[in-house]
């Protein structure tokens, strides 16, 4: 629904925020995020909650890059250890592309 709404806007001549895509806006919407958590939750979407990002957030992980520099240890104590480790793993996999 939310991207058939923002599809309406743009072709009545409304545009989005330089760098959001209608994806984007749909994923905040859905998640109740804040911008700066886009681009973890592109690829982790629903599989973090909304507390889950605003933890990483609030800690500065902002990027993959981040994400991948960082001890697993700190994210377990953010977001609990399986979603720590899918956390690293998905780093993992960003970094290597």
């Amino acid at each position: 629904m939310i991207s058939i709404v923002a599809n309406i806007a743009v072709l009545s001549g409304k545009t989005l925020a330089p760098g959001l895509s209608i994806d984007d806006l749909g994923l905040q919407l859905e998640l109740g995020l804040p911008r700066e958590s886009l681009e973890i939750a592109r690829l982790s979407g629903a599989s973090l909650t909304r507390g889950d990002y605003l933890a990483l957030l609030n800690s500065g992980y902002l990027t993959w890059q981040q994400v991948s520099s960082t001890d697993e240890s700190v994210l377990t104590e953010l977001v609990g250890p399986l979603k720590a480790r899918l956390l690293m793993d998905t780093a993992s996999d960003v970094m290597r592309d």
